[in-house]
């Protein structure tokens, strides 16, 4: 947990130096979209923040996935227990007698 912190304190330190060395507005086109004039360091980091809610948003899709799986086998295995425990209706062979 401690590399985590320090991980993210250097990210941190290594954006604020961004910031502060380049604060030059630029404008962005795409296609036919224009971006009026902002300063770089903003640009990455709402191009940052995009990308963490693209990631949020697939690891959510990936838990539910997940979830319902384990749901999905917590039912199969119920089924299959209650089959393991009930006595077992067998037909006696032919030739048997009791």
């Amino acid at each position: 947990m401690v590399f985590l912190y320090v991980l993210f304190g250097l990210l941190g330190a290594g954006a604020l130096v961004f910031t502060i060395q380049n604060p030059d507005p630029i404008s962005l086109t795409f296609l036919s979209w224009h971006t009026p004039p902002l300063p770089q360091a903003l640009l990455l980091l709402l191009a940052a923040f995009v990308g963490v809610v693209c990631a949020g948003v697939s690891g959510f899709a990936q838990q539910a996935q997940l979830k319902r799986k384990v749901r999905r086998l917590e039912t199969r295995l119920a089924v299959l227990s209650r089959e393991l425990d009930a006595p077992a209706l067998r037909a006696d062979p032919p030739g048997a007698s009791r």
